[in-house]
């Protein structure tokens, strides 16, 4: 007998012996991922009906260098971005952007369903300019307002 490669579910040949308690391990195996799965669905709708009450968003999100888009599920009015940034002196000094109709446009945009932060220079070639929301594989948290 044969099985499947991801459920382990049996694959009968016409020269094996079909037995009972294949079938049950089977059913067992079936019942235990839709189980699974409805479990896990439950949970994400019930994430989903609670984010649709609070007034707020908050996430993280890893920098590319480039344009990340965040999805908050609503149009935020205010966004408030920060990570830290260790010093050459071993210091840690704290990014932080309040983000609103007229702070940061250049950086971040709001859209209908979240917002996207891109990397800017002033100068093309030249260093991020501050501050800076987007540097590669760095990690960002934010909370974004209804």
């Amino acid at each position: 007998m044969n099985y499947t490669e991801k459920y382990h579910l049996p694959q009968w040949e016409e020269t094996d012996r079909i037995m009972r308690t294949d079938f049950n391990d089977a059913m067992a195996r079936i019942e235990v991922g839709l189980s699974d799965t409805v479990e896990r669905d439950a949970e994400i709708e019930a994430k989903a009906e609670a984010a649709a009450v609070l007034p707020y968003a908050a996430g993280t999100y890893v920098g590319n260098g480039e344009t990340v888009t965040i999805t908050t599920g609503f149009r935020p009015r205010f966004v408030i971005i920060t990570a830290q940034e260790p010093t050459l002196q071993g210091n840690i000094i704290n990014n932080i952007a309040l983000v609103g109709p007229k702070n940061f446009q250049f950086m971040v945009e709001l859209k209908d369903s979240g917002f996207a932060v891109t990397q800017r220079t002033l100068n093309p070639g030249t260093s991020p300019t501050h501050p800076k929301l987007n540097t590669a594989d760095k990690r960002y948290a934010y909370i974004a307002f209804r």
